[in-house]
């Protein structure tokens, strides 16, 4: 298995390429900083990954996609699949206190930038004839809390892209579908809830293994879905 994963500094994308990583898959990796992205490789290299190519960038870098394409297709041979695990909270305030220029990064990072990864991926998953997109959403992709209109605007639009990727390729082989992980410990997590306990939510590991478990198991039917990671954990 070849697959791509934003995000690997820390949290669940960290945990997800590891997991990937132990079971001998090929793994493109994305990080911010370069001492971030030296770590991952290192790791996912000794939990026994077979190839692992890193890829720095800023999210908002929109040379990055096309960057992530190259390495994946050209140096790993082609993906099967990318988890676009990278992501931001955003602003926790009030609508009627959220700026526009707080909103706008927020969108920047957690939506268009999804869309400049995924926009070179297209043609090459479609010329190789398959290709799976995990779209990283949420619960709040699905409903809304007080305080939470960024990043539920973010999510929102994410649900809304799987879903429209999936209907303008469901012919091409491709399946692109939007999972939410649930409640994980996460510095987000502990950034959402302030000083609230969050050790009794899932782990960034506990969930990788509903990733590991999912992406063995994707198929067709799946294209369009909005899944839950609780669904794949045993």
């Amino acid at each position: 298995m070849r697959v791509a994963i934003t995000g690997c500094n820390r949290g669940i994308g960290r945990a997800v390429a590891l997991a990937l990583a132990s079971e001998g898959a090929s793994l493109l990796v994305h990080a911010r900083r370069q001492e971030s992205l030296d770590a991952i490789v290192a790791e996912a290299l000794e939990a026994g990954a077979s190839q692992v190519v890193g890829v720095l960038g800023d999210l908002r870098d929109k040379s990055l996609g096309e960057r992530m394409a190259v390495a994946g297709f050209e140096t790993l041979g082609g993906l099967d699949a990318i988890l676009l695990s990278a992501a931001i909270l955003g602003p926790m305030v009030p609508v009627a206190e959220l700026e526009r220029h707080a909103l706008r990064q927020a969108l920047d990072i957690g939506v268009v930038a999804q869309v400049d990864l995924v926009r070179p991926l297209l043609p090459r998953f479609v010329a190789q004839g398959h290709g799976a997109l995990l779209w990283m959403s949420s619960g709040l992709g699905r409903f809304g809390l007080p305080g939470y209109g960024a990043y539920a605007a973010m999510k929102h639009a994410v649900e809304g892209l799987a879903k429209v990727v999936a209907e303008e390729h469901r012919d091409d082989g491709l399946i692109s579908l939007a999972i939410a992980p649930g409640l994980v410990q996460t510095e987000m997590l502990q950034a959402a809830l302030g000083t609230e306990d969050v050790s009794e939510h899932q782990t960034p590991e506990e969930t990788a293994q509903g990733f590991v478990r999912l992406l063995r198991a994707l198929e067709p039917e799946m294209n369009g879905a909005s899944l839950d990671i609780g669904d794949w954990l045993s």
